[in-house]
């Protein structure tokens, strides 16, 4: 065990107040990441993820300062969330927040990726029906093609010939 790890492990065992301290925000954001997780996922419209993304803002200094807001906040729920895989609370909750929070490339087939795996569909429209609400709804998922990539368009993947190469 690291040095630094094994002294923060020393430190809570002998602090009982410490130890108790860390164990009542464990269990506080414990509960608070669950109530969090239940009001947005019943909040979240039924079609979120059969809409097209957001636009930019017209004006491009509002949209730069959205996006870098924005994702400085999504790096501290990151940050905070591989803090808590470590410590106490709720790190992988946290780290799926901040990649709702955070923009970059991919990140729409990445939730639609852990948004498709049946336990956490289920447990989703499971949430949304004791609410009230429609079960959320999911595009369809794109065959694969032979090449291995999953093309929306139906526009075969181009790939480079060995001429291409060349030149």
């Amino acid at each position: 065990m690291p040095d630094w790890l094994q002294s923060l492990f020393d430190a809570i065992t002998h602090n009982k107040t410490l130890a108790a301290s860390l164990v009542g925000a464990s269990v506080a954001m414990f509960v608070l990441g669950l109530v969090l997780a239940n009001v947005l996922v019943v909040r979240m419209p039924a079609d979120w993820f059969l809409r097209e993304p957001r636009a930019r803002h017209p004006h491009p200094a509002v949209h730069v300062a959205v996006l870098v807001g924005r994702n400085l906040l999504g790096a501290v729920l990151l940050l905070l969330g591989i803090a808590m895989l470590i410590g106490p609370g709720q790190g992988l909750l946290m780290i799926l927040l901040a990649v709702g929070v955070l923009d970059f490339p991919g990140k729409r087939r990445l939730e639609l990726l852990i948004v498709r795996r049946r336990p956490i569909h289920r447990a989703i429209d499971w949430l949304r029906r004791r609410a009230g609400k429609p079960p959320l709804l999911l595009p369809p998922s794109a065959p694969l093609t032979s090449d291995g990539s999953s093309r929306t368009d139906g526009r075969p993947r181009r790939t480079r010939s060995s001429s291409d190469r060349s030149s």
